[in-house]
């Protein structure tokens, strides 16, 4: 990771933004998972993940698959492989990188 002369998140780079921001998130997730379960049991975090992949399901995917044009009439593992496909082909501010390089990957569009 390359070190920066400051602090100030507005000065670090884009990509270092986003991140930053997807660690700090998937660390409160982790540990909100983990007090729901130590806290209430497995039930209610088993019931906790599906109520927020089902909101993000009604909120981003549907949505998402109708404005790519995919056909419902589909079997949904075809649906959702041809949605993340064409998701992740998309240029993206944070754009991922390639894991024996570290050089960043551009994604052809479809």
């Amino acid at each position: 990771m390359t070190a920066f002369p400051t602090l100030d998140p507005a000065a670090w780079p884009l990509r270092r933004r986003c991140e930053t921001i997807a660690r700090l998130w998937a660390i409160q997730y982790a540990a909100l998972q983990l007090t729901l379960l130590r806290e209430q049991g497995e039930e209610p975090l088993t019931d906790f993940k599906y109520r927020i992949l089902h909101m993000h399901h009604k909120a981003h995917f549907l949505d998402g698959v109708r404005k790519l044009g995919l056909s419902r009439d589909l079997p949904p593992a075809v649906v959702a492989a041809r949605y993340h496909y064409l998701y992740l082909s998309r240029e993206e501010p944070c754009t991922r990188t390639s894991s024996s390089s570290g050089s960043t990957t551009s994604p052809s569009s479809p």
